[in-house]
């Protein structure tokens, strides 16, 4: 925050560990964007996501606030304590996949802006390949 501050950009300053968010259009889609950031961190070394900050702006202009309530943020993120989210090798099969999830993911991917838009459309099995390679191995390989 110091270097924020003195006049730094924190878009320059973020890394595999540490990213700046600020407050999006709504509450919902503000808590999404903290959960998405959350699960890449989980799924990596861990960080820290530091919220109230414009990432493109630089200097002490930067420090924008937050409308979010600090204990919503805590109340939603205890709900998630004592799981792991870390990633790992699934021990599932394809079959152990909910339609739901399925459709969960495939929603998320027609909303996405870049080359993981047209994967949508994919079979379950092209999806479970790219996103979980080890729930389509078979034991033998």
């Amino acid at each position: 925050m110091e270097r924020i501050a003195s006049g730094a950009a924190p878009g320059e300053l973020e890394s595999d560990t540490l990213e700046f968010k600020q407050d999006a259009r709504s509450r919902k889609e503000s808590m999404a964007v903290l959960a998405d950031a959350a699960v890449c961190f989980a799924n990596a070394e861990g960080g820290t996501i530091v919220v109230g900050v414009a990432d493109s702006t630089a200097g002490p202009e930067a420090i924008v606030g937050t409308r979010l309530d600090a204990m919503l943020v805590k109340q939603r993120t205890d709900k998630r304590r004592g799981v792991d989210w870390s990633a790992g090798f699934a021990q599932s099969s394809p079959a152990d996949i909910e339609p739901e999830v399925m459709q969960a993911a495939r929603k998320r991917l027609h909303r996405a802006d870049d080359e993981h838009r047209g994967l949508a459309d994919s079979s379950d099995m092209d999806l479970l390949r790219m996103f979980v390679p080890s729930c389509t191995q078979t034991e033998n390989s």
